[in-house]
């Protein structure tokens, strides 16, 4: 599978996907991404092979958007795919690629012949969402991937989330610092929200 990092002039093209898999209210504007990969600091990357129902449209298979933390850490903010292909091992194809390109593009060195990464997301908490089943669910998807539960808690916007983080390449068997995680998530949106003031203003963070 051919995985594309796009520039910001074609990241417009690939929005409607995202607009299709989430709320309204959980998306992020087409132009805070743009603004993000612009500064370098964000990533889209998208794959339109898999089959001619992607071909034939001209619109993406799949689309993921990241954040970088610092070297070795990213953030997935969105990751979707076409639901005409689901069920068809897109998802799985599209997620190990993804994993392996952050890794190469954005992991740092461990070592003299290896890079790692870890790689971090949001997961809402299934003791206080609406739908415990579907959270759960979510949950289980990415475990299936190998993204792990950590202690780290969050509360964006009344939602509270656990922090499931993902470490890949020379980084697989290592353990994860809560605190370090914590500070990667941080930083990450007061980099995304600079005109909010402090983290603590407009968001919660802990560790149970």
């Amino acid at each position: 599978m051919e995985i594309k990092k796009l520039e910001v002039n074609e990241i417009k093209s690939v929005y409607g996907l995202l607009q299709k898999a989430f709320p309204s209210a959980e998306l992020r504007k087409l132009e805070d991404i743009e603004r993000s990969v612009k500064a370098g600091w964000g990533v889209v990357y998208a794959t339109y092979e898999w089959s001619d129902v992607a071909h034939e449209s001209g619109e993406p298979a799949g689309v993921c958007t990241l954040m970088l933390a610092d070297p070795g850490w990213a953030f997935m903010d969105y990751l979707a795919v076409d639901e005409r292909l689901r069920c068809k091992g897109l998802g799985r194809a599209f997620m190990d690629g993804v994993l392996k390109k952050i890794c190469k593009d954005a992991g740092v060195r461990v070592d003299d012949e290896s890079a790692g990464c870890r790689v971090f997301i949001e997961v809402e908490r299934p003791e206080d969402a609406p739908d415990k089943v579907m959270a759960q669910r979510r949950i289980g998807f990415y475990g299936r991937y190998g993204f792990k539960m950590t202690p780290v808690c969050s509360q964006l916007m009344g939602v509270n989330y656990h922090i499931m983080v993902y470490s890949g390449g020379a980084l697989e068997s290592t353990e994860v610092v809560p605190k370090e995680l914590a500070d990667e998530y941080r930083g990450i949106y007061l980099r995304l929200y600079p005109d909010y003031g402090p983290y603590e203003k407009f968001a919660k963070l802990w560790i149970e």
